[in-house]
């Protein structure tokens, strides 16, 4: 296969890949948003004498960006939020990407792209199905998981934040739940470990565990499960990605986690469960 023809198909995979939420009609994507979306006081200031009134729920704009299983979240969190008023998603996945692998999409330059468009008040991340592999950093490939390939990684990540922080942006990083086995498995588990940690260290940063979400009481993959008492499938046949009610599932749980630290009323339109 020629170079031209290999380009045009990682071309292609990358559009085809884009899934898009409008924002809402009252909501200009060319200009920033009329207000923010406000952190809840009680993650804020120390309470005054007198207690002062809560700040009011306003308009939030949520960026959610990420590879195939950020496409997966992505796809949930607009069913979920279709009727929600007072939140407009706008959501980027694209396939096939990572922080690893830089040179075949660049989510730093992308990502800079689009909060100067969106001006996001928060931007949802969730990546690292396809970063198990060596980094290239400072000139060679860096074998994965060395402390060499953990500082090159934290590096890439604390980048993304740091660009959502200059734009006035929370970031809220998704960890990824229990996928596959094996090997992949734990290089998985190692990459959240380093996701909770570089947020922990980021201004306005807030991770998510989803480890378990998904697990069984092994700590295996549950491909099927009750959902809202009905068994279901839950994943996809490679234990990584998930069925639309997987991502409904993956969906509820990330927006009842980030409304316990925003000051904006989240509810998901079709709430989805694990109940057994």
């Amino acid at each position: 296969m020629g170079r031209a023809t290999k380009i045009f198909i990682s071309a292609a995979l990358v559009a085809l890949s884009v899934s898009t939420v409008a924002p809402s009609s009252s909501v200009d994507a060319a200009t920033p948003a009329p207000s923010r979306c406000l952190l809840r006081p009680a993650l804020q200031l120390a309470p005054t004498d007198p207690p002062s009134a809560p700040a009011q729920p306003n308009h939030c704009t949520i960026l959610a960006i990420g590879d195939s299983v950020g496409l997966d979240l992505g796809i949930g969190l607009a069913r979920e939020f279709a009727h929600q008023r007072g939140v407009a998603l706008i959501s980027r996945g694209v396939v096939s990407t990572g922080l690893v692998h830089d040179s075949f999409y660049n989510w730093p330059v992308h990502l800079t792209d689009y909060l100067s468009r969106w001006h996001p008040d928060v931007v949802v991340v969730c990546v690292g199905a396809n970063d198990h592999s060596p980094i290239y950093a400072n000139g060679r490939s860096v074998p994965l998981l060395t402390l060499p390939w953990q500082a090159a990684y934290q590096a890439r990540i604390r980048q993304i934040a740091n660009i959502v922080h200059r734009f006035g942006a929370q970031i809220v990083w998704v960890g990824v739940p229990v996928s596959s086995t094996g090997g992949y498995k734990q290089a998985m588990k190692s990459m959240n470990s380093i996701y909770k940690g570089v947020m922990a260290n980021s201004p306005g940063g807030f991770y998510i565990d989803t480890w378990d979400l998904f697990a069984s009481s092994t700590g295996a993959v549950r491909p099927t499960a009750k959902v809202n008492n009905q068994s279901q499938q839950i994943r996809g046949l490679d234990l990584i990605h998930y069925t639309p009610v997987g991502c409904d599932v993956f969906a509820t749980y990330v927006i009842r986690a980030i409304a316990t630290k925003y000051n904006v009323v989240l509810r998901p339109s079709a709430p989805a469960f694990i109940t057994g």
